[in-house]
């Protein structure tokens, strides 16, 4: 795990993951599965039938095939399938009866990835869900669910699943609620294992159609980005480790993978566009319908301040010097502009004196009782009245 440490199965294939990323190390990669080949199972006549060995050697050779025989693949593979318990689970070790959610969940997707016939396994998939509780799993019965064990679950079952199923609906809730970005302790044969936040929560979550640049996903990427050390990693607990980089490379890559230059890169500069044309400065209008608009406030308040004066000077029957039209038609046009007026003012309250509006609906009323009663405008009102002055 460390430098100067015994080699291990588990930390050789999270090495060759990560240099299978970096596209390049070939020499390295192949010495790294000769040496799993040689020592996997003799390791496990030697220290215990332990699944992980044989999930974490499928993990490295999962893509390269060619640099691996395949009898050793299906050897991996044969034994894997036949270390299942009574009850469809895996345990820790093989035939422990002692099914648990992480070797259960990862042997599962490791036969997945092989093409492994899914029907043959397909009890593991319903033991996992007889474990499920309302919003999610826990590693252990006596304990609540977390987001790490959640996460593993949900990878497994997406492999029978579409991510609209609704056993994923309480569990993405709960993921997307993920404000912790550490490790969880689990005790299992052999080791003190640490279940890494990050390194199952992105590839759950994105596995569920959310996007990669969600609120949640954004954080645990900043999160990963002050682990940064060295033109490497560390772990949250500052250690430096080869599973360090593993966690984080597997975190990243999932992301990478679900990343669609089509599709979120014209969301991100929507975004980002959305927020540098977002209120006050201007006024967003149907943003999402199709008549969707986005104005300058000056424009927005020029042309409301416009559309009230143009009612005004039709109530007042100013513009009777200009033509002829019936009073009626006048009336008519001056309500519907005003209706006009009060609507945008009452869209935009901030952005007006706040007792325009009251302005507005005294106008309104006072006008049009004058109009009613009298059937003269305002300003036929004081035309006589100003005839009976002189008079």
């Amino acid at each position: 795990m460390s430098p100067r440490q015994a080699s291990s199965i588990v930390n050789t294939a999270e090495a060759i993951y990560v240099l299978t990323k970096a596209e390049k190390y070939n020499l390295q990669i192949s010495e790294g599965i000769n040496f799993i080949e040689s020592i996997l199972f003799p390791s496990i006549e030697r220290s215990g039938p332990r699944t992980r060995y044989v999930i974490f050697a499928l993990l490295a050779m999962q893509e390269h095939k060619d640099k691996t025989t395949p009898a050793f693949i299906e050897q991996c593979l044969n034994w894997l399938t036949q270390a299942r318990n009574k009850d469809g689970g895996w345990g820790h070790e093989a035939n422990d009866e002692q099914s648990r959610l992480f070797p259960t969940c990862l042997s599962l997707v490791m036969l997945a990835a092989f093409n492994n016939n899914i029907n043959e396994i397909e009890t593991g998939f319903h033991w996992i869900i007889s474990k499920k509780r309302e919003a999610g799993w826990s590693f252990e019965e006596e304990k609540g669910i977390t987001p790490t064990a959640t996460a593993l679950a949900v990878l497994a079952l997406r492999e029978i699943k579409d991510a609209e199923d609704e056993i994923f609906v309480k569990p993405k809730e709960f993921l997307l609620e993920t404000t912790h970005w550490g490790t969880e302790i689990d005790n299992i044969p052999g080791a003190l294992w640490e279940h890494c936040t990050y390194l199952w929560i992105f590839p759950a979550l994105v596995s569920l159609d959310v996007n990669p640049y969600a609120a949640p996903i954004a954080e645990g990427v900043r999160f990963i980005n002050e682990l940064a050390h060295n033109n490497g990693w560390k772990e949250p607990s500052e250690g430096e480790t080869i599973r360090a980089q593993f966690w984080a490379v597997y975190a990243l890559n999932s992301l990478q993978k679900a990343f669609d230059p089509a599709i979120h890169i014209y969301r991100i500069d929507s975004e980002r566009a959305q927020s540098t044309l977002s209120e006050p400065e201007f006024v967003n209008i149907k943003i999402r319908d199709k008549w969707a608009m986005i104005i300058p406030r000056q424009t927005y308040k020029l042309f409301t301040y416009v559309l009230f004066l143009i009612s005004v000077v039709a109530f007042l029957g100013l513009h009777r010097k200009l033509n002829s039209l019936s009073r009626w038609v006048d009336f008519s046009i001056a309500i519907f502009l005003y209706i006009g007026v009060y609507f945008l003012v009452k869209k935009r309250t901030q952005l007006f004196h706040p007792k325009l509006l009251w302005i507005i609906i005294s106008i309104v009323g006072v006008f049009s009782l004058v109009d009613l009663l009298s059937g003269y405008s305002i300003s036929d009102l004081f035309k006589e009245l100003n005839d009976l002055i002189k008079f």
